[in-house]
Parts: structure tokens; C-alpha cells; sequence
């Protein structure tokens, strides 16, 4: 394992206490509660966010984060998905 494999799993590992499923709460009158989980994917190089909120308004949402390639910290990839 090289030294930027060590920093890259140190970075990974600091996003532990994430790893679970959330209830998300939106401080608006009238919105529900809604879930987030956070996942280990790909052998643990990733770590993918879920986001649900049950109203139409508040589309689901995907992220991928990921340690930057400097291992300066994150970077990460967001997609959400709106469904009538």
C-alpha cells in the first residue's frame, strides 16, 4: 500500500460515523421527514448518499463522494431524479 493509499483510506475512514440510514428533516411548514442513507461501494473507495423526501416538490437525490485525487479532502457527484 502506497502512502497516498494510506491517506486516501485515513480520509475514508474519518466518513465512518456517516455510514447509516438518517431521518432528514427540511425546516419548511407542511414537509415531512425524509430518509438518507449513506453506503460503502466498490470495495469501500466510495461512499454513495441517498436522499428521499416524501413530496413531490423535493426530488430524490444521488451522491457519490469521494477523496480528491490530491487527497486534499472531498469531492463529490450529485444527480437527482424527479418522479411524478
Amino acid at each position: 500500500m502506497t502512502d497516498n493509499d494510506t491517506a486516501r483510506r485515513r480520509l475514508l475512514d474519518q466518513l465512518n460515523e456517516l455510514v447509516g440510514d438518517w431521518i432528514e428533516q427540511v425546516h419548511l411548514p407542511g414537509v415531512p421527514a425524509g430518509r438518507m442513507s449513506f453506503r460503502r461501494i466498490l470495495d469501500s473507495q466510495f461512499l454513495l448518499q441517498r436522499s428521499t423526501i416524501p413530496q413531490r416538490e423535493f426530488p430524490d437525490s444521488t451522491c457519490i463522494i469521494a477523496v480528491n485525487d490530491d487527497c486534499s479532502g472531498y469531492t463529490h457527484s450529485t444527480t437527482s431524479t424527479h418522479v411524478a
